[in-house]
């Protein structure tokens, strides 16, 4: 990077600007502010209208003197994917390649629309920790558009996370610290155990409701939000100031859940010891005593931790400025090849060297060709039964037509044959019978009942005597419209004569079927 450097974070309420100079190993703050965003030009870590922003940041600097070629970006964004990663031990340009190869396990994204980067948190005899960050495309090209605007050229584009780790994973400490960085549209908490990362949560819940609150009982313009969030960040609040007891309150339970997550997650048995408080808002006035309330913990500033007294030149702007510092220590590789070809860069830091990446290139060709030929006296053989098996469907076609068009016939004959079944009509055979009961009974029979179905007729009946039911069971046994007869048993009544039951059943009905085609064989014959 170059020796001076303008660090910008662009938030939606407002922007924060730091000029640091490297000087051997350390970096020197020889210039710090923060302006209110001009509104709508930046919303949840987009850059919406490059052209205004870029204008009021050009006319900032300028009023202050300050002139600089080079600047990089720290970007605070929900649309953001940020996930942590646990790989085998391996050199950086292999993570590089497990991190892309496996990016769309990592985030259920398009990736392809999202510009891809890593940070190494630690790392062990068996396996590597890993920050992985995905960037819309449309936010880092919002960037460079604002970057050309102010007549800068962006050298690097990092993740807010991966700005406060730069500073904070230097803070030696027993326990674990929980850091919160509260800024006016987001909170962001972030746990470091011996300089580790361990978790972090982004909250969108700010001191916004706090200072908009003041500004509206003040009747101040959107320009004026700066001075809102001075005046409430003060010793003592204004006059007239309304109670913001319940802002502080929403704001320290946030902080809260984030606590508990970390306590019920995979570092449960860590004990949290500091919490420190930082960002432009954390300073409003009665934060700090609500939050100690709130966790049963102490409390300090950032620029209250003995570590970083040594950070920069001064310690008053740490908590305001950590991500613009931070940015410029290691950011993350999220600028597209074409941007940096553009602006002459050539390489950013973080990404593989030309040279490296034709070594990976060549290495990655000669185990291509070694796989290639491992596999391809089975590939080979395998395509050759594949062809077999495809010539024999193409030979047994026939077949799967024949057998389609016997499954149309059979259905068409069953659908028929039900066809038949259902017009069977029994009304015939009852005629017949009748028929035949007036032609072939004796005179002297007497029908007391008749119950007729489907199926055939039951009668009940009474003759003189025995002699005459003989006479006539004879004759119900010659008739053509009866197959089937019964005779319940015989009562005689005095002089009531005879009397018995009769069932007489119809004949089964002949239903006529297609029959099906028989078979013929064709024999081949062959002239000698």
């Amino acid at each position: 990077m170059a020796a001076k450097v303008v660090s910008i974070e662009a938030g939606k309420r407002i922007c924060k600007i730091c000029v640091t100079e490297k000087k051997n190993k350390s970096y020197a703050v020889t210039d710090s502010f923060i302006f209110s965003t001009p509104e709508g030009t930046v919303i949840d870590g987009a850059i919406m209208d490059p052209i205004v922003l870029g204008e009021k940041i050009k006319s900032e600097l300028r009023s202050r003197g300050i002139a600089a070629a080079n600047c990089v970006f720290s970007v605070n964004s929900s649309k953001v994917a940020c996930r942590d990663v646990e790989l085998p031990v391996a050199k950086d340009a292999e993570i590089k390649s497990v991190v892309t190869t496996n990016a769309t396990e990592y985030f259920p994204i398009d990736v392809t629309k999202y510009s891809l980067s890593h940070s190494v948190i630690s790392r062990t005899k068996t396996d590597s920790h890993v920050l992985v960050v995905a960037v819309p495309q449309l936010i880092v090209e919002g960037y460079t558009n604002l970057a050309e605007v102010t007549g800068l050229v962006c050298e690097a584009m990092d993740y807010s996370v991966n700005s406060q780790y730069q500073v904070l994973k230097g803070v030696s400490s027993e326990d674990v610290t929980m850091y919160v960085n509260i800024d006016p549209d987001s909170t962001l908490v972030t746990f470091v155990g011996n300089g580790e990362l361990l978790l972090q949560r982004s909250i969108m819940t700010g001191g916004d409701e706090m200072i908009c609150s003041y500004m509206a009982e003040k009747n101040m313009s959107n320009d004026e939000y700066v001075n809102a969030l001075e005046a409430l960040s003060a010793d003592e609040l204004p006059e007239g100031t309304s109670d913001f007891n319940d802002s502080l309150t929403r704001v320290a339970g946030v902080i809260t859940r984030a606590l508990d997550f970390f306590r019920t997650g995979k570092h449960a048995d860590k004990e949290i010891g500091k919490v420190v408080l930082m960002g432009s808002c954390c300073h409003l006035n009665g934060l700090k005593a609500k939050v100690a309330e709130t966790l049963e913990k102490e409390i300090l500033y950032l620029e209250e931790v003995p570590e970083l007294a040594g950070l920069a030149n001064s310690t008053n702007g740490i908590s305001v400025y950590i991500n613009c510092l931070g940015s410029r220590l290691a950011p993350l590789a999220f600028l597209p090849k074409e941007y940096l070809d553009k602006t002459g860069q050539g390489k950013q830091k973080g990404t593989l060297t030309e040279y490296y990446g034709v070594v990976v290139l060549i290495a990655s060709l000669f185990i291509a060709v070694a796989l290639c030929a491992t596999q391809l006296i089975p590939y080979l053989s395998n395509k050759k039964e594949l062809e077999k098996v495809e010539n024999g469907i193409i030979e047994y076609q026939h077949a799967e037509d024949e057998y389609n068009a016997y499954v149309t016939y059979k259905k068409g004959d069953e659908a028929l044959q039900g066809f038949v079944d259902n017009s069977i009509n029994y009304n015939a055979e009852l005629l017949d019978f009748l028929l035949e009961l007036e032609a072939k009974m004796p005179s002297s029979i007497v029908f007391l009942s008749a119950n007729c179905n489907a199926e055939g007729v039951n009668v009940n009946v009474t003759v003189p005597d025995f002699a005459e039911a003989a006479v006539t069971l004879r004759q119900l046994r010659s008739f053509e419209s009866i197959e089937v007869l019964s005779v319940s048993s015989m009562t005689k009544s005095g002089d009531a004569g005879v009397s018995f039951t009769l069932s007489c059943k119809y004949p089964e009905p002949e239903v006529e079927t297609t029959a099906a085609p028989a078979e013929t064989t064709t024999e081949a014959t062959t002239e000698a």
